[in-house]
């Protein structure tokens, strides 16, 4: 799994509920730069199957979740790759927006308890 925020805290608050969810740590990569996660996924991660799974921002075209998003469209790996957004809050319909207009696979809830029920949903199938 991959997580791509630009807050460090942010990486370490989800690194952490996927944990308790049952991921393993060691399959859990973070990082805050568009760059860094390009590497990773198209080198040996992808290779090995290590990234199964990213979660980034929701912004605007410019910020670093649908330039990723973009990239990993581009690039043909989209369908090896469930892609979905973090969001800390505000109107959910504004959200559904932005997945259909990006392309993301859905969302992740900021409210701690809807997150984890998410998160165990999902990495359960992975």
């Amino acid at each position: 799994m991959l997580i791509l925020q630009k807050i460090k805290e942010t990486n370490d608050y989800l690194k952490t509920v996927l944990v308790s969810c049952g991921a393993k740590a060691e399959n859990i990569y973070t990082t805050n730069s568009v760059e860094v996660a390009k590497i990773f996924i198209f080198g040996e991660a992808l290779r090995q199957g290590a990234v199964n799974f990213v979660i980034t921002g929701i912004g605007s075209q410019e910020e670093i979740g649908p330039v990723l998003l973009n990239w990993i469209k581009s690039e043909g790996i989209k369908e090896e790759m469930p892609v979905v957004y973090f969001h800390s809050g505000g109107d959910e319909a504004w959200v559904m927006q932005k997945i259909k207009e990006y392309g993301a696979d859905g969302f992740l809830p900021h409210d701690v308890y809807l997150l984890k029920e998410k998160i165990i949903n999902v990495i359960k199938d992975i």
